[in-house]
C-alpha cells in the first residue's frame, strides 16, 4: 500500500513538471525543402531551435563562402502532445547556391547551441533534378562581335527563359571596368519551346563601349525573382511546418517561392586603334551619314541681303553614341555673319543598335550681295563591319545673294523739292530783294495788289492748311479704329481660315507620300493649332495628342526619317490617324480662353 502511494506521488510530480516547465532537452537542427537542386534554383534552410526561449538568432554568416541569403523570416509556435509542452523557434532562410557540386552546410549556432552539418547535392546549369524536367528558369546572353574595337559596340542579348509565371524580379546590367553600357530600346516578350517544354522569354538589349584594348571580362548576371509555384499547391513541406491558409482562405495567388538564375560570364578581346586610321578622329561605326536642311522652305540656293537663312546638318551614325559624335565645323565666310546654335545630341535604338544623332542649326545672315561658298564636309569614320576607312561627306554648295529689294535704285522724274517752292526768278535770294517784292504782283483782271494783301491770303490759306490737315488726322484715327475692331472681330475667323489652309497643306503632303513633307507641314499645322507654344518637333507634337494610335503613327514618322535604312511608310493610314486626332485637340480646345502654355514633359532615350 506505501509503495503504491509513492508511485502515485512521482507520478504527479513528474506530470507537474512537464506541464510547467519547458522541456529541458535543447536542440538545434537544420533541413532543406529540397534535395538535390540546380544551380539555377534557390533552396528553404530551415534552422529550428526546440526547448525554450533561443538566446539569440542563427549565425548565418558560414553560409557566406557557398551561398547567397536571400532573405529570412521567424516563426515560434507552442504545442501539447500527450501531456507534455514543447515550444520551438523557427527561422526559415532562402538561399540560392553560389557553385556547383556537393555543398557542406556547416553547423549554424544559435546562442549556445550549435546544428549538426548537412550536405546539399547542387547540379549545373541545364540538368534535371529528381523530377526530370529541365529547368524552371534559365538566362542566354549572346555577343556580337566578341573582338571589337575599342570605343565600338558590342550588342549584348539577354533572354530570360521561365517556365513558371513571373510575379517580380530584376536582371543585374552587364559592367565591368572601363566598359560604357547602353540599354537599347523596351524589353521584348514571347513564347518559345525547349526540349519540349514552353517557356516565356523576356529579351533585352544592352550596348557595350569598351574604353580600353584589351581583354575584359564581364561576369555572370543575375536574375532574381519570385514565380508562382506550380499550379499553386502547397507542399508537405509548407504543411509540416505549420503555415496553415489564412484567416479568409488559401491564397489566391497560390505559394510563391523566391528563384534566381545566373547567366555564363563572357570575355572579350578589345582591339586598338588600326594603325592605318588616318587623323585624329577615331568613329568607329557600323554607318554614319551627314544630312542637311534649310529654312525657310523655299530658300532653292537664293538669299537676299540682310535675310537670314538657316541650315540645318544632322550627322547619324549606327553603332554610336550621339556624345560620341564630334563637333562640325563653322568656317567664317566674308560678308556673312554666322550665328551657330548650341548643338543637340540624343541616342535612340534601332534594334540592337545603338543610334547617335548630332544636330547643329547654323544661321547666315548675309551683309553684302554676291556669291556665298560653303565648302563640303568631311567626316572620316571606320567601318567596323568592313574594317576600313570611310569618310562621309556633305557636297559644297553656292548661293546667290541678291541686293536688298528697298535698295534697288527705281528711276524717278526730276521734282521739285519741298524747300525750293515755287520757281522764282534766279535773282530772288536770301537778302536780296526784287521791285516785284515791293510792288506785289499783276492780279488776275490787271492791276497791283499790295503786300499787306498778300500778307492776309497767306495767313487764310494757313489757317485753311491746319483745318484741312486736322480733318485728315480725325479721318485718319477713325479709320484706324474701324479697322482694329473688324480685325479683333475676324480673328478668330481668320484664325480658323489659317487652320484650315493647315489641314488642307497637310493632307496634300501626305497625299505625295513624301515622309520629310507631311513632317514639315504636321509642324507647320501644329504651330498654328499651338501658337503660343509651338511644338519644336515630331516627338513633341505626338505628347499633345491624345489619341494612342495617332502617338504611335507620328513617333513611327520620326523613326523613318532618322532611320539610316528608311523603311515602309504608309502616308494613307498615317494621314487618317493625325487628321482625326488633331481634329479632337481642336473641338477640345473650342471655347478655352488662351492662358499660359501648359508644361509638356519630354522623353528621355
Amino acid at each position: 500500500m506505501v509503495k503504491m502511494v509513492w508511485s502515485f506521488a512521482l507520478a504527479f510530480v513528474v506530470l507537474t513538471v512537464g506541464l510547467s516547465a519547458p522541456t529541458w532537452a535543447q536542440a538545434v537542427t537544420i533541413f532543406v525543402d529540397r534535395n538535390p537542386i540546380t544551380i539555377e534554383e534557390t533552396v528553404k534552410l530551415v534552422v529550428k531551435f526546440s526547448g525554450g526561449s533561443p538566446d539569440g538568432s542563427p549565425d548565418l554568416s558560414v553560409l557566406a563562402n557557398d551561398f547567397d541569403v536571400l532573405g529570412t523570416s521567424q516563426s515560434s509556435r507552442t504545442s501539447i502532445i500527450n501531456g507534455t509542452m514543447e515550444s520551438s523557434t523557427e527561422w526559415v532562410s532562402t538561399l540560392a547556391p553560389k557553385r556547383a557540386g556537393s555543398i557542406v552546410i556547416p553547423p549554424i549556432p544559435v546562442g549556445a547551441e550549435m546544428s549538426l552539418p548537412l550536405t546539399l547535392k547542387v547540379l549545373p546549369a541545364g540538368q534535371p533534378g529528381k523530377s526530370g524536367q529541365p529547368p524552371d528558369l534559365f538566362l542566354d546572353v549572346q555577343v556580337e562581335p566578341k573582338d571589337p574595337y575599342v570605343q565600338s559596340q558590342v550588342t549584348v542579348t539577354v533572354k530570360l527563359f521561365h517556365a513558371l509565371p513571373l510575379r517580380e524580379g530584376s536582371l543585374d546590367e552587364p559592367k565591368a571596368p572601363d566598359v560604357l553600357v547602353q540599354k537599347l530600346g523596351d524589353d521584348r516578350s514571347f513564347e518559345t519551346v525547349v526540349d519540349g517544354r514552353r517557356y516565356g522569354v523576356i529579351e533585352r538589349h544592352y550596348a557595350l563601349f569598351p574604353q580600353k584594348s584589351g581583354s575584359v571580362t564581364i561576369p555572370p548576371l543575375t536574375f532574381t525573382g519570385k514565380v508562382q509555384d506550380r499550379q499553386g499547391r502547397r507542399s508537405l513541406f509548407d504543411d509540416m511546418r505549420g503555415n496553415r491558409p489564412g484567416f479568409f482562405g488559401s491564397d489566391p495567388f497560390g505559394s510563391v517561392r523566391t528563384v534566381r538564375t545566373r547567366s555564363k560570364g563572357f570575355t572579350l578581346t578589345v582591339q586598338p586603334i588600326p594603325p592605318t586610321v588616318q587623323g585624329d578622329l577615331w568613329l568607329p561605326a557600323q554607318e554614319l551619314v551627314l544630312q542637311e536642311s534649310w529654312l525657310p522652305e523655299n530658300f532653292e540656293e537664293h538669299a537676299t541681303v540682310g535675310e537670314p537663312i538657316t541650315r540645318t546638318v544632322t550627322m547619324v551614325a549606327k553603332g554610336l553614341t550621339g556624345t560620341q559624335l564630334p563637333e562640325l565645323p563653322i568656317i567664317d565666310q566674308p560678308d556673312v555673319k554666322i550665328y551657330p546654335d548650341q548643338a543637340k545630341t540624343e541616342t535612340t535604338a534601332e534594334g540592337s543598335s545603338a543610334i547617335g544623332i548630332r544636330q547643329q542649326k547654323m544661321a547666315f545672315v548675309p551683309s553684302a550681295s554676291g556669291i556665298l561658298y560653303l565648302p563640303e564636309i568631311r567626316i572620316p569614320w571606320w567601318d567596323s563591319k568592313t574594317k576600313q576607312n570611310r569618310v562621309a561627306v556633305l557636297p559644297s554648295r553656292t548661293v546667290a545673294i541678291s541686293p536688298e529689294t528697298g535698295n534697288q535704285a527705281v528711276p524717278h522724274a526730276e521734282q521739285p523739292s519741298l524747300s525750293s517752292g515755287l520757281a522764282v526768278d534766279p535773282g530772288r535770294q536770301l537778302g536780296k530783294e526784287t521791285v516785284n517784292d515791293q510792288q506785289g504782283f499783276s492780279g488776275e483782271h490787271g492791276g497791283l495788289v499790295s503786300s499787306s494783301a498778300v500778307a492776309t491770303w497767306q495767313a487764310i490759306a494757313g489757317v485753311f492748311m491746319v483745318l484741312w490737315f486736322g480733318t485728315l488726322f480725325s479721318w485718319w484715327y477713325n479709320h484706324r479704329r474701324a479697322n482694329r475692331k473688324t480685325r479683333d472681330q475676324g480673328s478668330g475667323v481668320e484664325k480658323a481660315n489659317s487652320l484650315r489652309y493647315a489641314r488642307h497643306a497637310f493632307s496634300q503632303a501626305c497625299h505625295s507620300k513624301n515622309p520629310k513633307k507631311a513632317k514639315e507641314a504636321l509642324l507647320a499645322w501644329a504651330a498654328k493649332k499651338w501658337s503660343h507654344h509651338s511644338p519644336l518637333g515630331l516627338q513633341e507634337v505626338a505628347q499633345r495628342l491624345t489619341d494612342s494610335e495617332a502617338k504611335t503613327a507620328v513617333r513611327e514618322l520620326d523613326r523613318v526619317l532618322y532611320s539610316l535604312e528608311g523603311g515602309a511608310w504608309d502616308a494613307k493610314e498615317f494621314s487618317r490617324k493625325v487628321l482625326s486626332a488633331m481634329e479632337q485637340t481642336e473641338q477640345e480646345r473650342t471655347g478655352s480662353s488662351d492662358g499660359l502654355p501648359p508644361l509638356y514633359l519630354t522623353e528621355v532615350s
